[in-house]
């Protein structure tokens, strides 16, 4: 489940790239404004912004006039015209600039309370919301019939209440583990059956404006990437407990098209919009962000911006210092379409809870990104708020009493993401320990390196020492459940092993020169291949993901080094050598065949009109085969040429075991 060059919005955070010292890449330091930077940025914005009014006032528009060559082909009617409009156009650009600087400048002025470094004091309750400035009418009275078109665009675009019903469905029971549960369940169920109430009524008309009236821009964000997430994970009829029905076959339909998915999504970022960057001041928006992050499909400097914008979205709401948060039952939780001043925030567990969830999403988001960039933006000395607690979104609803943990050898719908935090943790561990090591002498590497492995090594077993009785291996938990929550158990179980057993392959394999290194990552690889075609056969989302295929190609590259290897060595029991050789050869075809299917599968998909990214993360999958196919023939040369003996035939190509 998982990088470039971050872009930041002036309105939250400014970056800055600076070496890491456990790292010799660069880091990107995302942290507040200084003192200094404050009073420059009122400074700055006092002069540019009577430098536009000035603009504004200035009748001649001196940087209008067009080169003497252009306007003696300029029609003088079209001239006229253009004169008329340009101090219109010219007015509505400086303003709304203006209004953006002047709303960094504010924005700026309220979150230097503290300066850089240093931290803010622990709250036990999340920000109110930040109100969407882009769809507020005051600022800019063309905003109000631009939300009107937009809301005029999602009700024709949404599809009917029986399909919509069903895709909720099926995204609160299967898209919430590896979103994070960032989403509370029954408060989004709440807001659906108000928005089924919105879509039911007669004209579109009325339907557009009892959307404008009972719900935020961000919230409608979120229930449109709710439907792009659902349409994605939905079973498909390769996938177990799929049963063809009217609505399943309708599934099918839509995501054959892409159409839909495409336009929830494009209508769900309008929504988002803020003029520079992305709106996340809201607990909503922020769920949004992490949404979008998800689905992963925009392009790979636009995730970056999404993060950023996220994290510092969400250190505007505090949530990075909610510390030990207790959660306190309350008689009247807030509804995610409710402001701050129908119901105090400070009494919502669901609200407070839910942004524990989110900070630590985007955590888990940064630090596992950290495996492709080697460095992360998020270090645990600049954040204090503790982990999600292990309980259903239900017992958030309870109206008395302090609300507990439950017992970790219980399932629940946080059973995944605890641990996945977990492995988390020991990803960004593992980065910091070959930061160092990176740095060492070569004389030393061998020494530090050791030292390395072995702490992981512990941590591994710590890892799955702590691991409940359900997502141990050998597991039958789930097997046979054909309804959710019980049949996301093994899929769950086979991902959090996909990911340790990854994560491990690639702190061994620059061991793969020994023998006790090969031997530990053919080991490694040989259980991410078998895993892989189990998880396939219950979720239609993992046979899907870029991070899948790239565990196989490295699985299968390691067993094809370890016979390149083995091939060299004259082995006392050849026909052992042969057998345990074919084996791993055999392997090895599986994952070619499962990147082959997903290139054929990617193939039938229209190119991006943006090209480059997109085109080449299409053409990962049967280009990594190519390379596996390559690595296997010379494999074969190799062994072919070692095996031959005198008086004997040559064993290139081995007879039927």
């Amino acid at each position: 489940m998982a990088e470039g060059i971050m872009s930041v919005s002036l309105k939250s955070t400014r970056a800055r790239i600076l070496p890491d010292e456990n790292s010799p890449c660069p880091v990107l330091d995302v942290e507040r404004p200084s003192s200094n930077v404050t009073k420059m940025s009122h400074a700055y914005a006092a002069v540019v912004g009577n430098d536009l009014r000035g603009v504004i006032t200035n009748k001649q528009f001196k940087d209008e006039r067009q080169p003497r060559a252009k306007r003696a082909k300029t029609d003088h009617n079209d001239k006229i015209q253009t004169k008329t409009n340009a101090p219109r156009g010219k007015h509505t650009d400086a303003e709304e600039a203006i209004r953006l600087l002047e709303h960094f400048v504010d924005e700026t002025s309220r979150t230097d309370a503290y300066p850089s470094g240093a931290l803010e004091p622990t709250s036990s309750f999340v920000g109110p919301d930040y109100p969407h400035v882009y769809w507020v009418p005051t600022t800019n009275p063309q905003r109000y019939s631009e939300k009107i078109a937009l809301l005029g665009s999602i009700v024709k675009a949404v599809p009917d209440l029986d399909m919509i019903r069903h895709l909720y469905e099926i995204f609160v029971t299967r898209c919430q583990g590896p979103l994070g549960n960032v989403v509370h369940k029954p408060q989004f169920l709440d807001d659906a059956e108000i928005l089924y109430e919105c879509l039911s009524l007669a004209s579109p008309e009325s339907r557009v404006m009892a959307l404008s009236s009972r719900f935020s821009m961000d919230v409608l964000a979120c229930h449109l990437l709710a439907l792009v997430l659902a349409l994605a994970f939905h079973p498909t009829p390769s996938v177990l407990g799929w049963f063809p029905t009217p609505l399943t076959l309708s599934v099918e339909e839509l995501r054959a098209s892409e159409v839909p998915s495409k336009t929830w999504r494009s209508l769900a970022l309008q929504c988002l919009q803020g003029g520079i960057s992305l709106f996340c001041g809201s607990i909503a928006s922020l769920q949004a962000a992490v949404m979008l992050l998800l689905d992963g499909q925009e392009e790979s400097l636009a995730l970056d911006a999404i993060l950023v914008t996220a994290i510092s979205g969400a250190q505007k709401l505090g949530l990075h210092r909610l510390g030990d948060a207790k959660l306190e039952a309350s008689a009247s939780p807030i509804s995610s379409f409710q402001t701050s001043s129908q119901i105090s925030v400070e009494r919502s567990c669901s609200r407070t809870e839910v942004g524990v969830r989110i900070w630590w999403a985007l955590v888990m988001r940064d630090w596992c990104r950290a495996q492709a960039l080697g460095y992360y933006s998020i270090r645990p000395s600049q954040f204090n708020t503790r982990m999600p607690l292990h309980i259903e979104d239900e017992d958030l609803c309870q109206t008395s009493g302090r609300i507990t943990e439950r017992p970790r050898a219980e399932f629940t719908r946080l059973s995944y993401t605890v641990h996945a935090l977990n492995l988390a943790i020991l990803v960004r561990e593992s980065i910091d320990l070959r930061g160092p090591l990176h740095q060492t002498y070569k004389q030393e590497e061998s020494n530090e390196g050791a030292k390395m492995r072995d702490h992981l090594n512990t941590q591994y077993e710590s890892f799955v020492a702590r691991l409940p009785s359900y997502f141990r291996l050998g597991s039958t938990a789930g097997l046979t459940a054909t309804a959710d929550p019980m049949a996301a158990i093994p899929v769950h179980r086979w991902m959090l092993y996909q990911q340790l057993w990854s994560l491990f392959l690639k702190i061994y394999r620059n061991r793969l020169s020994s023998q006790d290194g090969r031997t530990s990552c053919q080991i490694l690889a040989q259980n991410i291949l078998n895993n892989q075609a189990q998880i396939q056969m219950r979720c239609a989302v993992c046979s899907s993901l870029s991070t899948n295929e790239a565990q196989l190609f490295n699985a299968a590259s390691v067993l094809l080094v370890d016979l390149l290897f083995s091939s060299q060595r004259l082995e006392t029991d050849r026909s052992s050598a042969r057998l345990n050789r074919l084996m791993t050869r055999d392997r090895v075809q599986d994952a070619i065949a499962l990147l082959r299917t997903r290139g054929d599968t990617e193939g039938a998909v229209a190119p991006s009109p943006q090209g480059s990214d997109l085109e080449r993360v299409t053409s990962a999958a049967p280009l990594s085969a190519t390379v596996l196919e390559a690595l296997l023939k010379l494999e074969e040369e190799e062994s072919g040429k070692a095996e031959i003996i005198p008086g004997e035939q040559s064993t290139a190509s081995y007879p039927a075991v």
